[in-house]
């Protein structure tokens, strides 16, 4: 996404969105407690050209919303994080969201434990 800088100088801001990251985190103990700062940040994937299709675009914000709001900080959803993954590989192409886009729903509810137990037998 690239806007008019309020520099004056003319160019442009950038601002990356859908990019994966590798960050390292350090804590420090101090009187007010301890305190997690991010370290090292590593680019591990650019999904910048997803803003090529908007359709696309428009289905990866919606998803980072939901994502967004029903997600805690420092809880691990490992399915839903690979889910979320291939749907940005799958969109990258210009390809329409679905199946991965209620994928991503269905795996978020189900490590969330909002789907019960399967009994093995069916009927």
């Amino acid at each position: 996404m690239r806007s008019r800088s309020s520099s004056g100088k003319g160019g442009f801001s950038v601002a990356g969105l859908f990019r994966e990251l590798h960050v390292e985190f350090k804590e420090r103990n101090d009187s007010a407690g301890t305190l997690i700062s991010a370290g090292r940040v590593e680019l591990l994937r650019n999904n910048d050209d997803i803003a090529e299709c908007i359709n696309g675009y428009l289905s990866a914000c919606s998803l980072a919303n939901m994502l967004l709001f029903n997600t805690k900080p420092m809880v691990e959803i490992p399915g839903t994080y690979q889910v979320f993954r291939r749907f940005l590989e799958h969109i990258r192409t210009g390809a329409p969201a679905e199946p991965y886009e209620s994928l991503v729903y269905l795996t978020l509810l189900y490590e969330s434990g909002e789907f019960p137990p399967q009994d093995s037998r069916a009927g």
